[in-house]
């Protein structure tokens, strides 16, 4: 395999995006009840296709069952949804939402890329949310100022948000750095991630945890570290609709019709996806033997 290192050590790769990743914090989606969230997700699903958009509750849900049993902090996932993002949107609009727009206010990485959404009717309230942690997004906030609507409104016009999602151009391009897995940007460790899974085809998280290590740790084992933010990396992909699972949740698929994020050549890809299929046989045996011995 050593044609799959010498692909991401290339000096010719790059990371290429057709579009923007969007964290989007709200009401619930869940019910019948529709909140603003709920408007705006599905306007998004329908209109805004150079948009993907996060929920937290999405991946929280996949990784609980589907990761082996240890402790998620959710603020701490949260954090790390919001590093992927380009833009967080946050909708104070239930106690959850309003608990995450005071968390965020206070992580600069966060603050410095949060859109407000708020209720039209507190939009002059001396209160705590607008003087405080709004107000601390309003000074610091690449997308800032915060947007007020009529959040029961069941017909929004959600075209002031759109204009402030497209603010900035879209970084389509740029280039990818080999690196140990734990040096990499947590993005490109993203990338990395999916590139794997969109090659291979089919894979387990075994499998895809011994393949990053082949070739990004010289055959070394992931910290315990970098495993649980494997797997909460895999949910987040899942939850954006990028990974589906098959067979109970063994095997990782790409999503159909989605492309990857590193900008390699189809006819190199369709190469190396031949000389894997060898690999991905024996990775998948090495990983089988120890759930039979331990099923006698």
């Amino acid at each position: 395999m050593g044609e799959l290192i010498s692909l991401f050590q290339s000096k010719n790769i790059f990371t290429r995006r057709d579009r923007r990743l969007v964290f989007l914090c709200g009401g619930p989606v869940s019910t019948r009840r529709r909140s603003f969230r709920k408007r705006l997700l599905h306007y998004a699903q329908a209109s805004l296709h150079d948009f993907r958009f996060f929920l937290a509750e999405d991946a929280a849900r996949d990784i609980f069952a589907h990761g082996y049993p240890f402790f998620v902090n959710i603020a701490e996932f949260e954090t790390l949804i919001s590093a992927l993002a380009d833009c967080v949107v946050v909708i104070p609009e239930s106690p959850g939402s309003i608990a995450e727009l005071g968390y965020f206010s206070a992580h600069k990485p966060i603050r410095d890329k949060t859109l407000v959404v708020n209720d039209l009717n507190f939009q002059g309230d001396d209160s705590f949310l607008n003087l405080g942690p709004i107000e601390l997004i309003n000074r610091h906030s690449n997308y800032r100022p915060t947007l007020h609507f009529n959040l029961k409104d069941k017909s929004p016009n959600f075209r002031a948000i759109v204009k402030q999602l497209r603010r900035y151009e879209l970084d389509i391009r740029g280039h990818f750095e080999f690196k140990k897995y734990g040096q990499l940007p947590i993005r490109h460790r993203l990338f990395v991630v999916f590139e794997f899974i969109f090659l291979f085809g089919q894979i387990s998280y075994e499998a895809l945890e011994l393949a990053i290590s082949f070739v990004f740790q010289g055959g070394r084992s992931l910290s315990d570290k970098h495993k649980r933010e494997l797997r909460q990396l895999l949910s987040i992909l899942c939850a954006g609709q990028y990974v589906q699972r098959l067979d109970h949740g063994v095997l990782l698929v790409p999503t159909p019709d989605v492309k990857p994020f590193l900008d390699i050549s189809d006819s190199l890809r369709n190469s190396l996806r031949i000389k894997i299929s060898d690999f991905a046989t024996r990775l998948s045996t090495r990983v089988r033997v120890p759930r039979k011995a331990r099923s006698k």
